[in-house]
C-alpha cells in the first residue's frame, strides 16, 4: 500500500506542477510550464528510485518482461529521440529530448509497477481525477474573479487557454464516468457524480466544440458498454455489434445525430472552423514534401508561417483565406502536426500501438461490463478525438497522462514478447545510472527558471531604461537563442530603443524560429531607418503575406512608396487597403483608411483637373 501512495502521490505532484507557473502572471511570461513538470518529475522520480534500491537489495534477481505494446512505445520514443539529433535546429539542452526522457521512466515504471497486479490501476486513476478537480475549481474561480486569469481568457486553470484545459478535463471526465458505472460503493458513485456534473459544467462553458465532441463520444461508448455487458473494446465487438439489429439502427441513429450537432457546431463558430481547414490544407502540403521523415521536432511553427507566407505571394486573390489567416503555432490537429514534424514512420508506429491497445482480451471481469481496462480504452478514445480538432498532445500534462493510460493498458496484456532474467547487481547498476537522469532534469529546469527570472529583470529593465538591459539580454542570448519567446522579445527591446542593426542582425539569424508578421514589420522598419529600402519593401510585403487581412503591412509599403518617390505603387497599395475589408475595427485602421480615402480623392481630383 505504501508504494501505492508513492506512485499516486508521483501522478498527483506531476499532474499539478504546472500550477507552479501561474503562481505569478509576469513569471508566467518567462519561465515554460515544462520546467516545474521537470522538476516536479526529477525530485519525485528521485524518490521512486531510492525506494526501488531499497526494496531490491534482498532480491538475487529481478525479471522484466515485454509485451508487444511496451516494444512499440520504446521503439517510437527512440525514433523521436533520433530525428530530434538529425534535426537542422538540434539543440544539445532543449527540453524535447528530455521530456521524451521523461515519457520513457514514466511508462516502463507504470507498467513494471503495475504487471499482474491490475487492481492497483483503480487507485492510481484517483490522481488524476482529483487534478482534474482541482483545475476545474480554479477555472471557476478564475470566472469569477477570485483568482487572475492568464492572457485573454477568462478561464483556463493552469494552462491559460481554454482549450487546454477542456481537453485535460475530458481525459478526467472520461474516467470519472466510467468509475461511476464500475465503482460497487454509494459513498464513492456519488463523489464520482459530483465530479462528472463539475466536469461536464466547465467544459461546456470553456466552449471548445472539440471536447463537447470528445466528451460525447467517450459518453456514448461508456453508457453503451454499460448496458449492453460488453467486457472489452476490441475490433471483434465492434463487428458483432453491426450483426445486431436493434443495434445498427441504434448505431445509425448515432450517425444522424452526430452529423446534426456536428453541423450545430460548425455554426458556432464559422470562421474558427474555417481557419482550420486552411491550416489542414497548408498542412497537407507540407506532408507532401518531407513524407518519411518529416521536417525534423518542433519545425512546425517556423515551415506553416513560411508557407502560409508563400501561398499567399502565390495567391493574392483568395480573400476569404486571407480573412482567416492568422500566426498558426499549431495544426489544430496532432496526427497532422506529428506527421509534419516526425514523418508517416511516426504516425505508422502510433497507429500501430493505438491498434495494439485496443486488439488485445484483458481477463478483467466486471459484472457490468464496464472493467477498468474499458474505462483506460475509452480515456484514449477521448484524446484520440481531441487530436483530430485540436493538439493535446503539445500538452505536457495531457502528454504525460496519455503515457500513464498506456501504461495502464499494458499492464492488461499478459502476452510477453521478451522477457529477461536480470541478476541484481545489473539493475543496481542500472539504477544509479538512472539517477543521473532526474539529477540532470532537475539541474536543466532550474537553471531554466534561474534564467527565466534573469529574463524577466532585463525586461523589466529595459521598462524603465535603466541603460544596463542590453547587458543583460546578451548574457542571456548565448542560453536562450533557442526559444521562440525570448528571440521575439529581445529583437523588440532592440527594435523600441532605436539599436535598428542589432535588431536586424537577430532577426536575420534566428527569426526563423517566429516568422510573425509583427518581426517583419520591425525588420522592415530598422531596414527603413537605416535606409535599406529594398529590404524594407521586402520585409512589408512577409508581414503582409504573412497575414492578409492586417492593414498595418499594406500602410507601411503605401507610406514606403511615398517616401522614395514611386508613385504608381504607392496608388497600386493605396486602391487595395481602400476596398480591404475590416475583420477587426479599432482606430487605428480607422485612421488609415481614412488617410487613404483622402488619398486617393486627391489623385482622382488631380486628374480631373488635368
Amino acid at each position: 500500500m505504501k508504494r501505492v501512495i508513492l506512485v499516486s502521490s508521483f501522478i498527483f505532484i506531476l499532474l499539478l506542477s504546472s500550477f507552479s507557473s501561474t503562481l505569478s502572471f509576469r513569471t508566467y511570461l518567462f519561465i515554460h510550464a515544462l520546467s516545474y513538470v521537470q522538476i516536479a518529475f526529477g525530485i519525485v522520480f528521485f524518490i521512486i528510485l531510492k525506494t526501488f534500491l531499497i526494496r531490491c537489495k534482498n532480491k538475487k534477481n529481478i525479471s522484466i518482461g515485454l509485451n508487444l505494446i511496451d516494444i512499440l512505445v520504446l521503439i517510437l520514443i527512440c525514433y523521436f529521440i533520433a530525428r530530434y539529433i538529425t534535426s537542422s535546429s538540434y539543440n544539445a539542452e532543449s527540453d524535447t529530448i528530455l521530456i521524451f526522457g521523461s515519457l520513457f521512466c514514466i511508462y516502463f515504471y507504470l507498467k513494471t509497477f503495475l504487471a499482474g497486479k491490475q487492481e492497483k490501476i483503480n487507485l492510481l486513476i484517483y490522481p488524476i481525477l482529483f487534478a482534474g478537480i482541482l483545475q476545474a475549481f480554479y477555472a471557476l474561480f478564475q470566472l469569477a474573479g477570485i483568482l487572475p486569469v492568464l492572457f485573454k481568457f477568462k478561464l483556463g486553470g493552469s494552462f491559460g487557454n481554454p482549450g487546454d484545459l477542456a481537453n485535460f478535463l475530458v481525459i478526467t471526465y472520461s474516467l470519472s464516468l466510467g468509475l461511476f458505472f464500475y465503482e460497487k460503493g454509494r459513498n464513492k458513485r456519488f463523489l464520482l457524480l459530483i465530479s462528472v456534473i463539475l466536469y461536464i459544467f466547465v467544459i461546456i462553458i470553456s466552449m471548445s466544440r472539440t471536447a463537447w465532441i470528445a466528451g460525447m463520444v467517450s459518453s456514448i461508448i461508456i453508457i453503451y458498454n454499460y448496458y449492453y455487458k460488453f467486457s472489452h473494446i476490441d475490433i471483434q465487438n465492434i463487428i458483432a455489434i453491426r450483426k445486431k439489429y436493434v443495434l445498427r439502427l441504434i448505431f445509425v441513429f448515432t450517425i444522424i445525430i452526430g452529423i446534426w450537432c456536428s453541423y450545430k457546431l460548425y455554426g458556432l463558430k464559422t470562421t474558427s472552423a474555417d481557419g482550420r481547414v486552411f491550416i489542414w490544407k497548408l498542412s497537407t502540403s507540407l506532408i507532401h514534401e518531407r513524407p518519411i521523415f518529416g521536417h525534423g521536432y518542433e519545425s512546425f511553427t517556423t515551415v506553416i508561417r513560411q508557407t502560409q507566407i508563400n501561398y499567399f505571394k502565390n495567391n493574392p486573390s483568395d480573400i476569404k483565406s486571407g480573412l482567416l489567416a492568422g500566426s498558426p503555432a499549431f495544426a489544430f490537429n496532432d496526427y497532422l502536426q506529428l506527421t509534419i514534424e516526425y514523418g508517416i514512420v511516426a504516425l505508422v508506429i502510433l497507429l500501430y500501438i493505438m491498434y495494439k491497445t485496443f486488439s488485445f482480451k484483458g481477463h478483467n471481469k466486471a459484472e457490468t461490463g464496464l472493467t477498468l481496462l474499458t474505462i483506460c480504452r475509452v480515456t484514449i478514445i477521448a484524446i484520440l478525438t481531441c487530436m483530430l480538432f485540436s493538439y493535446p498532445l503539445q500538452n505536457p500534462t495531457i502528454l504525460i497522462c496519455f503515457f500513464i493510460l498506456l501504461a495502464m493498458i499494458s499492464a492488461f496484456d499478459e502476452k510477453v514478447i521478451l522477457k529477461y532474467e536480470l541478476k541484481i547487481k545489473y539493475v543496481l547498476l542500472g539504477s544509479f545510472v538512472l539517477f543521473i537522469f532526474p539529477i540532470l532534469l532537475f539541474v536543466h529546469a532550474s537553471n531554466s527558471i534561474v534564467n527565466g527570472l534573469k529574463w524577466k529583470k532585463a525586461f523589466a529593465d529595459s521598462e524603465k531604461n535603466t541603460g544596463n538591459y542590453v547587458a543583460e539580454y546578451d548574457k542571456l542570448f548565448i542560453l536562450l537563442k533557442h526559444d521562440r519567446s525570448f528571440i521575439m522579445n529581445y529583437g523588440s527591446i532592440l527594435y523600441k530603443y532605436g539599436n535598428y542593426e542589432k535588431c536586424i542582425h537577430i532577426y536575420e539569424k534566428y527569426g526563423y524560429l517566429c516568422l510573425s508578421s509583427d518581426m517583419y514589420l520591425m525588420l522592415g522598419d530598422s531596414y527603413e531607418k537605416i535606409k535599406n529600402y529594398m529590404k524594407a519593401e521586402e520585409n512589408y510585403k512577409n508581414a503582409s503575406y504573412s497575414i492578409p487581412h492586417l492593414f498595418i503591412p499594406k500602410y507601411k509599403l503605401f507610406k514606403l512608396y511615398e517616401l522614395t518617390s514611386q508613385p504608381t505603387k504607392a496608388d497600386s497599395i493605396a486602391q487595395q487597403i481602400s476596398t480591404m475589408k475590416i475583420k477587426i475595427y479599432s482606430d487605428q485602421v480607422k485612421d488609415i483608411k481614412t488617410e487613404i480615402n483622402e488619398y486617393l480623392l486627391l489623385k482622382k481630383q488631380g486628374i480631373e483637373n488635368e
